[in-house]
């Protein structure tokens, strides 16, 4: 199987204080207490349904809200923008360009 795109990105910058280390932090308590599906998970789902690379990882939200917001280039170099719940595994949305 392909690249899974390194990991989570939170979109980092230099001016966010720290947020995103948090954030990570507080999406990895989530997936080691089971409340929400790792990202290995969560690319299982999205790759039963869309063939193609991943590009980038994002994760938003928080609480019983955490998506995971998936950047996809598929079999006709089309850019796919997936946005799966991280708690249920379900596909909310899937947006081609």
């Amino acid at each position: 199987d392909g690249d899974d795109g390194g990991g989570v990105d939170g979109g980092a910058d230099d001016s966010n204080d720290g947020k995103d280390d948090d954030d990570d932090r507080r999406v990895r308590d989530a997936v080691r207490s089971g409340q929400v599906a790792s990202l290995k998970e969560i690319l299982a789902v999205v790759r039963q349904k869309y063939k193609g690379q991943i590009v980038r990882v994002r994760v938003s939200g928080a609480g019983n809200r955490i998506v995971y917001r998936i950047r996809m280039l598929d079999t006709r170099s089309r850019l796919i923008d997936i946005r799966v719940n991280a708690r249920s595994r379900r596909i909310i949305s899937a947006k081609g360009s």
